[in-house]
């Protein structure tokens, strides 16, 4: 009886090490295809426009954060063609900290996987930020809106940004 159970045991774990085997050299997954919002079908329209840079883009925000009463207190480019503004307001209404994370698209058709949302929106929860809001000159995957949706963060997409430049 004894020599039952440990001949059990040994085929479980001899069947174990076969499947950690053949599961290890298996192909690894393909990574899923980040599907764009529906603002994305828009960009027909903005075809003809000149493509914005990190300067635009800086300019923008910084004249966004001067029209709600924020003063700019520190800017840090964390890679090429991607920086954030952070900065306070003292209005008794709309006071507190903002945070402002600015993406250069490589081109004008890139959309940022919600991957980049999520970080973005666990920094502005972990800081404390009033809010945070997220601007590229690209689009935002399928999903990010809706990843957001419970947190102060509010997403920007080209679109967005080129009638805020038009205006």
């Amino acid at each position: 009886m004894p020599y039952n159970i440990f001949y059990i045991a040994f085929l479980a774990i001899a069947l174990g090490i076969v499947l950690a085997l053949l599961t290890r050299f298996g192909k690894p997954a393909e990574r899923a295809q980040v599907l764009p919002e529906p603002a994305y079908d828009a960009r027909a329209q903005h075809a003809f426009v000149q493509p914005v840079g990190a300067a635009e883009l800086r300019t923008l925000a910084a004249r966004l954060m001067a029209r709600y009463g924020i003063e700019i207190e520190s800017e840090v480019e964390s890679a090429p063609g991607e920086f954030y503004l952070m900065g306070t307001s003292q209005d008794p209404i709309v006071g507190g900290r903002y945070v402002l994370h600015c993406h250069v698209a490589a081109d004008d058709s890139e959309v940022l996987p919600p991957e980049r949302i999520l970080a973005f929106r666990d920094f502005v929860k972990a800081e404390g930020m009033t809010r945070g809001v997220f601007i590229t000159t690209g689009y935002f995957a399928k999903e990010s809106r809706f990843l957001v949706e419970d947190a102060p963060v509010s997403l920007l997409s080209r679109g967005d940004v080129l009638h805020l430049m038009n205006s």
